[in-house]
């Protein structure tokens, strides 16, 4: 079976990753893990620097939806779903389809897209 990208058309950042690394400290990683608001949408050091919608897994949502012929009325789960984008770009992305998340930060539930709450 052919390896296939289904994450292509996500923009990728420019920044040097390794680089960041080595000025994470040991209360960087510990807060991180906690995954609470500071790794979501407190300073870049902790997390995400501010996990907010913009629309770039529409794109994702399309191409997983084609590659698995998906249709109305099927289901779909997104295991970590943080804030729920990818689960609200799939059902804009494909009216019916039935679209859930897992996600273990209350933080992130808290805050999710309103289209993904219950889901």
């Amino acid at each position: 079976m052919a390896e296939i990208n289904l994450l292509n058309k996500l923009p990728r950042g420019k920044r040097n990753v390794s680089a960041r690394q080595h000025a994470k400290t040991d209360e960087h990683i510990r807060v991180s893990r906690e995954y609470g608001q500071m790794y979501f949408d407190g300073p870049r050091e902790y997390g995400y620097g501010g996990y907010r919608y913009d629309g770039r897994w529409v794109p994702v949502a399309q191409d997983m939806i084609a590659h698995f012929d998906l249709k109305a009325g099927d289901r779909v789960l997104d295991v970590g779903a943080a804030k729920g984008f990818l689960v609200k770009d799939f059902m804009k992305a494909l009216p019916g389809l039935e679209a859930f998340g897992l996600e273990i930060s209350k933080y992130a539930l808290m805050h999710c897209e309103v289209e993904a709450i219950g889901r």
